[in-house]
This record gives structure tokens, sequence and C-alpha cells, in this order.
């Protein structure tokens, strides 16, 4: 037993010695297993390596990894604390779960590009399994063809220091797109050199069409209450009617806009308000309703056409 085995765990190297020292020293819940373990290689002459936690003089979890090797009627290895290293996994898959957790796609790539960490909701939101996803070129497998340059722009920006918050065209899996709210910032090591990038993605078009629904029906209330105010205020019928074609003209930001009234008599259409129409045209202009036309279709079937 070297010295560096009291470096470890602490106890006295005489004790070392000791019948059963080891088993004894192994952490309750890993007691058993190592054991096992190391039996079955022994009696099969095999050399072996694993890990388990041992409990250290100052009871202290230490994990340890064990490097055996068997002959001539003994074992010989090395033990090495590799405490740190399991903490990091841990913290790592710990890290992992959460980000699991996450109502929205979490990607992460190192600096080349090469994708370091897809997360569940990634996969269900671009279509790409982690397997298929994790050492793929990042911008191949989120971004529609031809995004490369703005990515290169982009990674300019993170490369600085800056984090980026901002709707972006991505791509799924058989090549539709679709709209993206995403914060993108870059991953920088101890000495403040940037290693990698991390974003977090979600898909705004159920979100970007609610808003412009939204604006569509307020500016729409906005515009009958201006004509309603009209109305009150005794405005006569053709001036209404030309408000009328004017306000719905800038509110669809439409080029032709046009109100026709009806003629039984002579079963026609006459224009009697509009914006966008050539000069003259505007309360002179007659439609036969023979011809075949939307407005003539949607007076016929007494809806929407």
């Amino acid at each position: 037993v070297s010295e560096r085995a009291v470096d470890i765990l602490g106890y006295p190297l005489e004790q070392w010695f000791e019948r059963d020292f080891w088993a004894e020293h192994i952490h309750p819940d890993d007691r058993e297993r190592a054991v096992r373990e190391c039996r079955a290689a022994t009696e099969a002459g095999r050399d072996h390596d694993f890990e388990y936690r041992s409990i250290a003089a100052d009871g202290r979890v230490v994990w340890i990894r064990d490097v055996v090797r068997v002959g001539d009627g003994a074992l010989r290895g090395v033990m090495i604390d590799v405490t740190e290293q399991r903490e990091a996994e841990e913290e790592l898959r710990f890290q992992a779960q959460l980000l699991d957790t996450v109502d929205a796609a979490v990607i992460a790539t190192d600096r080349a590009g090469l994708i370091t960490h897809w997360n569940r909701h990634a996969e269900k939101l671009f279509g790409w399994s982690r397997t298929e996803a994790l050492g793929s070129d990042g911008v191949r497998v989120v971004t529609p063809p031809g995004g490369r340059e703005f990515v290169a722009s982009l990674r300019g920006r993170l490369e600085s220091g800056e984090t980026v918050e901002d709707e972006f065209v991505l791509a799924r899996r058989g090549g539709t797109t679709f709209t993206s709210w995403m914060r993108a910032a870059p991953v920088m090591n101890r000495d403040g050199r940037c290693i990698g990038f991390v974003g977090v993605a979600v898909d705004a078009t159920e979100r970007k069409r609610a808003q412009l629904e939204l604006e569509q029906r307020t500016t729409q209330q906005a515009m009958v209450a201006s004509l309603g105010q009209r109305a009150l205020e005794g405005v006569g019928l053709t001036r209404l009617m030309d408000e009328v074609a004017f306000v719905i003209g800038e509110t669809l930001d439409a080029e032709l806009t046009g109100i026709l009234e009806f003629l039984a008599d002579d079963e026609a259409l006459l224009l009697q308000a509009g914006c966008g129409w050539r000069s003259g045209v505007v309360r002179k202009a007659r439609f036969p309703m023979r011809s075949p036309s939307v407005a003539v279709a949607a007076l016929e079937r007494g809806e929407p056409v």
C-alpha cells in the first residue's frame, strides 16, 4: 500500500493491512456490488476496473476507481480518486435532466458549430432525435437553405460576448419552416474565451398569428367605431360611403375598394363609392349583373365571397 492511500481516504497506513479493511470501508450502498464484481473477476483470473464509493476517515464520501491486474496469486492495481469527475458528471446529468423538463428547445454547440446538447423539446420542435442531432452541424439541422450567411453574422455577435434575442426563421426536419423566438448566448470558459454557443427556441407561429389577429380586430373595431361616429354626426350618405371606402382601403392596405349599389331596374351594379379608381369612374361606372364577378356572386349568395 502506497502512502498515497493515506491522502485519498485519510486512514493510517497500518490499518490498510488489516483483514477486510478494504471491504469494510466501502459505502454500504456499494459494498455488496463492488465485492461481488472484484471476487468474480479475480476467480476468473480476469483483469478488471470498476468504480464505487468509499467512506473516508473524516466521514466524506469518496468516489474510487480501481484498476486491478490479476496474476501470480495476487491482485495488483491502482486506486484513483475520481470524486470531482463523478460530481461533475452528476452535475451535467442533473442539468441535462433539468433542461429536458424545459418547455423550449435547448441547443448547445461547440465553437465549430457541432451540436453538443439537444434536449427533448428540441426533438419535438425540429423532428431530429438526440442521437441524430448530436455531433451534427447545427446550421444544417435547424436553419433553412441559405441560412449560413445569416448564421455567420449572428455568430460574430455571439463571439464578441453579445446575447441575442429575436425572431428567426428556422427549419424542421423535412424542410418546412416556422417563425421562432430564440435567445442565443456564448458559452465562455474561465479565461473569458468563447468555447461554444447555447440557444433556447420556441415556436412563435401561434403567438405571431394570435398577435396579428388581435391587431386586425383592434384596427377593425376602431374603423367601425370611427365610421359609426361619423354616421351619428349626420354626415350625408354619399360622403359617408366615400369615407367607408377610404377607411377600408387604409385599414386593409388595399389598392382598390368599391361600394356597389344594386340597381334592380337596370340589372346592374353602380359604383357608388371607392378608392383607387381612375378619375370620373366613381358614381358613373356600371357593371352588368350578367357578367360573372365576385360582387355578383356575393349578391346572389347573400354572403361574403
